[in-house]
């Protein structure tokens, strides 16, 4: 969570997603591996593992995307900040 937090705003409501999604997943995988392993015909195997590797793939690029426009935002508000802050004049004497 720390890592992600680096790179995307996280509200309440987008950190437990995150945390069921992940408890889903633990729940989900071992079961479908354990049935698709037992068939004569470990095919739908191969698919499973495909499916996972390209769902793990478009949402690591989905992330990235995301946390790259947040980290622009963030830079740009900073900027801002600190052009508002040497605007800022200081007399002699006070």
């Amino acid at each position: 969570m720390s890592l992600t937090e680096n790179y995307v705003n996280l509200t309440g409501r987008f950190a437990s997603s995150i945390i069921i999604g992940a408890a889903i997943g633990e729940m989900v995988c071992p079961l479908a591996f354990g049935l698709y392993t037992t068939k004569e015909n470990p095919i739908p195997f191969v698919y499973l593992v495909n499916l996972i590797i390209f769902l793990c793939a478009g949402s690591t690029y989905f992330l990235i995307k995301a946390g790259a426009a947040s980290t622009l935002e963030k830079r740009k508000l900073h900027f801002k900040e600190e052009s508002e802050m040497s605007t800022i004049k200081v007399k002699p004497g006070h």
